[in-house]
Parts: C-alpha cells; sequence; structure tokens
C-alpha cells in the first residue's frame, strides 16, 4: 500500500478512469466561462492606491 492509498483508504480503489477529450474551440470555451465570473462578479473590489515615486519593473 502507497502512502496515497494510507491517507486515503475508502478512495484508493474507487472511481471511474475519465479522461477528457476536447470538444469545440478552447478559446470560445474559456470566453464563456469568462462570462460566467464576470455576472457572477461584476465589479473589482476597490482597493486602495498606490503611493510613492519609486515605480520599477
Amino acid at each position: 500500500m502507497s502512502d496515497r492509498d494510507s491517507k486515503y483508504p475508502l478512495l484508493a480503489e474507487g472511481g471511474m478512469p475519465y479522461r477528457v477529450i476536447p470538444q469545440g474551440d478552447p478559446l470560445e470555451a474559456f470566453f464563456d466561462l469568462m462570462e460566467v465570473v464576470e455576472m457572477l462578479c461584476p465589479q473589482w473590489p476597490p482597493r486602495e492606491p498606490l503611493r510613492g515615486t519609486d515605480f520599477r519593473l
């Protein structure tokens, strides 16, 4: 028995093998996901203004 199996004895033999088969355009799926995120959080949280004079990359 491996270390992983000893941590989760009920999950060691469980589950079904699953492999995602990409369908369609991945960018379209990403944009759809971002639209959902915008609907759930339409505004960025307020942040404090940056103060200082020494801004470097």
